[in-house]
């Protein structure tokens, strides 16, 4: 029955997965944005209870407002960002066939280092005016939180990355992103939220 059972969950996991590669070789846009407009809001999800189990005073439940948030990040920014960085990098700077390559360090380097820092100041801003904050408030977020989020970045996506670029086909990279960026997402939501008072549009 044990074996039954398991040759049963290999067999959904094998259609899903040959489903997920169907659907990203039709649409694969569109599958990337409602594969990342479920991993962020989960994510945001997991930072709420992190939260809360760090402040007995919380209110309790899920803030689903800010987790929509976080949604319209993942689905409107964050993949089609992903998706063409990745295609125009590729067809730009194709990769090696050796992983440790000067190539492959320059590729490492355009993303974490001209990539990186653009998309996290556009993340938090975007983040920042969907909860209502003007452009002095998005500004204040930056001053306060881009520079050390980048440092703690880098120790997390330089090695991360060079994976990315190195072994994982094109098709595949946005996918091995937001695998990652669950986790990473969970430490942006904390950050993204943290002593946030956003300034309304008067």
């Amino acid at each position: 029955m044990t074996q039954r059972r398991r040759c049963v969950r290999m067999n959904v996991l094998t259609d899903l997965w040959g489903g997920y590669l169907s659907s990203l070789d039709a649409q694969p846009l569109l599958t990337k944005c409602l594969t990342s407009g479920v991993i962020l809001p989960a994510a945001d999800i997991a930072a709420q209870l992190i939260e809360k189990r760090g402040d007995p005073s919380a209110p309790r439940g899920i803030d689903f407002t800010r987790t929509s948030r976080w949604l319209a990040a993942g689905f409107l920014l964050h993949a089609p960002w992903n998706h063409y960085w990745y295609n125009f990098l590729d067809a730009r700077v194709p990769p090696p066939t050796e992983p440790l390559s000067g190539i492959n360090f320059l590729r490492l380097a355009l993303d974490q280092f001209l990539q990186a820092p653009v998309f996290t100041a556009l993340f938090f801003a975007v983040l920042q005016l969907l909860e209502g904050a003007n452009t002095q408030g998005v500004r204040d977020k930056l001053s306060r939180d881009w520079w050390s989020t980048m440092k703690t970045n880098w120790v997390v996506w330089l090695p991360a990355s060079f994976i990315n670029l190195a072994f994982v086909p094109t098709a595949l990279k946005l996918l091995y992103v937001n695998v990652v960026f669950y986790f990473w997402s969970i430490f942006l939501s904390i950050v993204a939220n943290r002593d946030v008072e956003p300034q309304k549009q008067t």
